[in-house]
């Protein structure tokens, strides 16, 4: 049996911590003990790595024994580029980790100064990724590695294992520390002994803490797991990528819409997260944020479509709208939910009740003109006929106290023109039927701002549909001044563009002004999110 020399590496000049074993077999000659180097030294040529070495001729357990048997491995052995005979060389590193090469390395056409071995979870297979970064973050290129539950012979003519596979896990994040409202679920590698964890405190980088539960599983079931989890609630599923084509599978997520997430885990570099759907129910908004609570401007803002395309390395599939319209778990997003579709029903009742009355008013007044226009025909053929009808008139007339005040005058006018007219006063009780008599008494009480209210026809119940003149009279009830509307009719801000600004988009002159209009864009948004398009008023 061949022995084999092994170089361990390290980036600690204690070689406390082992990033990769190199296997080789130097000139056809079997490894020393003698000669191997098992102090930690500095590697020649090669800056801030540094190296032990021993002999071994069974490289998986001496590689397991340097990396413990509880964290899952990679062995790639290779003889002169063959699989099926006794190795001659090779490598050793951790399973989903972040390998940094000695130098900067050229393969298959590019450069890379970092690589990893990750799993696709969803098929159970894994690739070789290499980065042109040394912190695995740009993707340079790939290579297919095979299934992670039996050794493979890959193209380059290596035999690449998985040593102490350890399956996948299913984590779940919530949205609170009440770990009541779950928000996330995703699917990651079990890179060593999986323990389930109930929700429980993660302290995440910049201070931010999560909560999230694990559950260990050998099976990928997002799809129905996310159906059991988000049936009543938005959601959809996400599949992040290394590349910018959507070759090289890196994440598989669900989520569900209109909460704000705190997580530095699902985007590195930042704290909290805030997925939405845009105006027309096409794509998500996805922004990011340096501070928590998903305040100030994002540092990241995507755009993504529904319908599966590749995106910022991202797919987005199975977008559900839930079963209820409310967002569960949220109760501020639910009572505004129910106060604007009871708001809009109370105004949609209003509305019909004037319009009847007003068809009412205008048969009557018609019936009246064609009662008046019948008696034509049997009008008095004398100027005394006509004093007599005018004084029958005034008899009539017996206005009551209340009413003396609100007098309006008829005219009746003799067939002889150089007759004078007779004015007869009539009270505004016998003038205006009895229902507008009572709306005008209660209008008589009305603030100016009630007037103003009165005068508004109801908006489209969808937002998204606003043009820019509904726009400004959503604006004018709260608290949007002169600037502010020019500001929305010379930017052209329609419905749908309100639903992607923030209040940073807009200037006001005090920031009582600023508060209230931007609780209103809050609540409208929140409003919007909620309500299944498929309904309205």
């Amino acid at each position: 049996m061949v022995a084999l020399t092994a170089t361990i590496s390290y980036l600690d000049a204690q070689c406390a911590t082992p990033i990769r074993i190199e296997y080789s077999h130097l000139n056809a000659t079997d490894c020393v003990p003698s000669k191997s180097a098992e102090a930690c030294v500095a590697m020649s040529g090669l800056p801030g790595w540094y190296s032990t070495s021993a002999c071994t001729s069974d490289p998986m357990q001496y590689g397991n024994g340097i990396f413990k048997s509880s964290l899952s491995q990679v062995v790639s052995l290779s003889a002169n580029g063959a699989c099926s005979v006794e190795p001659t060389s090779g490598s050793h590193y951790p399973f989903g980790t972040c390998i940094q090469t000695f130098q900067t390395t050229r393969r298959d056409g590019y450069l890379y100064n970092s690589f990893k071995v990750a799993e696709d979870v969803a098929a159970g297979t894994m690739n070789w990724i290499a980065f042109t970064d040394n912190k695995c973050q740009q993707f340079a290129g790939f290579e297919p590695y095979g299934s992670v539950h039996a050794p493979n012979c890959i193209s380059s003519g290596s035999n690449v294992t998985v040593l102490n596979y350890k399956g996948i896990q299913l984590r779940t994040l919530y949205t609170g520390s009440d770990c009541k409202t779950k928000g996330v679920l995703w699917y990651a590698s079990a890179l060593t002994d999986c323990k389930p964890l109930p929700c429980a405190q993660n302290a995440a980088s910049q201070g931010v803490t999560e909560y999230f539960a694990v559950s260990c599983t050998s099976v990928y079931d997002l799809p129905t797991k996310t159906e059991e989890t988000f049936a009543t609630r938005p959601h959809a599923l996400k599949h992040f990528y290394y590349d910018s084509f959507c070759q090289v599978p890196n994440a598989y997520f669900s989520f569900c819409f209109g909460y704000c997430y705190l997580s530095s885990y699902l985007l590195p570099g930042t704290v909290s997260l805030n997925s939405s759907m845009d105006l027309d129910g096409q794509a998500e908004v996805f922004s990011a944020f340096t501070v928590p609570g998903c305040q100030g401007t994002p540092v990241v803002t995507q755009i993504l479509r529904f319908d599966g395309t590749c995106n910022a390395q991202t797919r987005i599939y199975n977008v559900s709208r839930g079963i209820n319209s409310t967002i569960e778990g949220n109760p501020t997003a639910q009572s505004i939910n129910t106060g604007v579709l009871a708001g809009s029903i109370s105004g949609g009742l209003v509305f019909v009740l004037i319009l009847v009355a007003l068809a009412f008013w205008w048969k009557k007044r018609q019936n009246s003109a064609e009662k008046k226009e019948n008696n034509s025909t049997a009008e008095p053929e004398s100027r005394e006929a006509w004093l007599v009808a005018g004084e029958q008139a005034l008899d009539t007339v017996q206005p009551s106290s209340a009413e003396t005040s609100s007098f309006v005058e008829s005219v009746v006018v003799p067939p002889d023109s150089t007759t004078s007219k007779i004015h007869i006063k009539k009270s505004a009780w016998e003038v205006t039927p009895p229902l507008f008599h009572e709306l005008n008494q209660t209008a008589s009480s009305w603030s100016p701002k009630d007037k103003l209210h009165a005068q508004r026809l109801p908006l489209p119940a969808d937002p998204t549909k606003w043009s820019v003149e509904d726009v400004c009279e959503w604006a004018v009830q709260y608290e949007a001044d002169a600037t502010i509307l020019q500001y929305i009719k010379d930017q052209e801000i329609n419905g749908r563009a309100l639903m992607l600004l923030s209040i940073d988009d807009f200037s006001f002159s005090t920031v009582g002004r600023r508060v209230v209009f931007e609780d209103a864009l809050t609540n409208l948004k929140i409003a919007t999110i909620s309500t299944p398009p498929s309904y309205g008023l």
